[in-house]
């Protein structure tokens, strides 16, 4: 459940080895891979003696260990349920139904539907944002203003003290006027 790290691995070392088949055995073949950040997301097909293949998710998180330790991952795949989202949405209709495999995976695959699906609704939503709106983030509650579209997946905002906030676009809930009790 931790991390390894190799003096000798760059990121690009770590990458290769993690989809090598001296890593993977026979057991394992590499269907699909992608790196998105430090996230590594390969769909894997299996295939056990005796039983039918089945095609899996799975995620490296990787990172420089710094002081040189050299790069290090943390693996995982969708039955751990791992609270990562940005998973490619046709590595879905890669893998094997969840069904199959998992119980663990069916809420994650769901949760990486509604991200992409919330990615895509929120780039349309701060494109129509008036500079001076209010909105307030999910994730910390609190209430900004919009400034200006910052930077790819960012905006500037800020905050009642003025004080200037990078917020991410997916992060961004807007205030709508309440309606009073008995006029609909």
């Amino acid at each position: 459940m931790g991390w390894t790290f190799c003096r000798n691995w760059t990121r690009k070392t770590l990458i290769d080895y993690l989809l090598s088949p001296e890593y993977n055995g026979n057991t394992f073949k590499v269907i699909a891979h992608t790196c998105t950040g430090n996230n590594l997301w390969v769909v894997f097909e299996r295939t056990p003696e005796k039983e039918k293949p089945y095609r899996f998710i799975a995620l490296y998180l990787m990172q420089n260990g710094g002081d040189g330790h050299g790069w290090g991952y943390k693996d995982m795949d969708e039955s751990c349920g791992p609270y990562f989202y940005n998973c490619p949405l046709s590595y879905l209709e890669l893998a094997t139904p969840t069904h199959e495999i998992s119980e663990h995976g069916i809420e994650w695959r769901e949760n990486v539907k509604r991200y992409w699906e919330r990615k895509k609704n929120a780039a349309a939503m701060v494109k129509g944002m008036k500079q001076g709106e209010e909105f307030k983030s999910e994730m910390s509650g609190k209430t900004f203003f919009f400034l200006r579209d910052y930077s790819r997946g960012y905006i500037l905002a800020e905050n009642a003290d003025g004080k200037l906030f990078r917020v991410k676009k997916d992060d961004i809930i807007l205030i709508e006027e309440e309606t009073p009790v008995g006029h609909a």
